[in-house]
């Protein structure tokens, strides 16, 4: 009684998230908070990081495979960059300008500026996959893979599955086994996570910054309870 975890929030219909001080999780859904990671912290990881890893699974790639990934300086796609690249995988990254730095000290071996109208043509290569983590982006995206890859989206616009490309749209699920490798990475400094804590009446305004995507890659995160308390 009383142990901290962490946990994908309640899997209510239509894929919803929450804010409340209280929640109903299934025990089997949460992941032990480990000793020295900060609770506020541990709140920015479940949903972004489950994502990125069934993501990951999803498109199946191995050592010495390229991958693709739009808006790779958001939460998710960071996180997809950091763990495709300590399993061995390439990983070129569509971003503003003022992320570049960032992604080439995560390690992507390539950073393209997507707001370069004519980026798709000069990338240079195919890719093995895609992972496409910004609106809009999953058809470009699929154009750039080879015959025979797959191509994820996380933003429900994957164009369908064809004899050349394994496409689909990914929808997190709980999952505290790979949750609690995610929170020890974390802990351990393995992952790079930025995250801003806001008090709760600052929600309304986070969830705008959130939508309209003017966090710079920041995970935000509400405190419902004071600390101290």
């Amino acid at each position: 009684m009383g142990d901290l975890v962490l946990a994908h929030s309640a899997p209510l219909p239509g894929h919803s998230g929450l804010w409340a001080e209280q929640v109903l999780l299934r025990a089997a859904d949460a992941a032990p908070l480990p000793e020295g990671l900060d609770p506020a912290r541990a709140a920015a990881l479940p949903v972004n990081g489950l994502t990125a890893c069934q993501a990951l699974d999803w498109l199946d790639l191995s050592s010495g495979m390229h991958l693709l990934v739009t808006n790779g300086a958001g939460v998710t796609g960071a996180l997809v960059l950091q763990l495709a690249l300590a399993a061995g995988v390439h990983v070129t990254a569509t971003a503003s300008p003022r992320s570049f730095d960032r992604l080439r000290r995560l390690g992507a071996t390539e950073v393209i500026d997507y707001q370069r109208p004519a980026w798709p043509r000069e990338v240079g290569r195919v890719f093995d996959a895609a992972l496409a983590a910004a609106p809009g982006t999953a058809a470009t995206a699929g154009e750039l893979v080879r015959p025979g890859g797959r191509l994820c989206s996380i933003t429900s616009d994957a164009p369908a599955a064809s004899a050349e490309l394994a496409s689909a749209d990914l929808y997190v699920r709980p999952d505290a086994e790979t949750l609690a490798v995610l929170a020890s990475q974390l802990c351990d400094g393995a992952l790079d996570l930025p995250t801003e804590v806001l008090p709760l009446d600052e929600g309304p305004g986070a969830f705008d910054r959130s939508s309209r995507g003017l966090t710079g890659g920041t995970k935000l995160v509400l405190r419902v309870t004071d600390p101290a308390s």
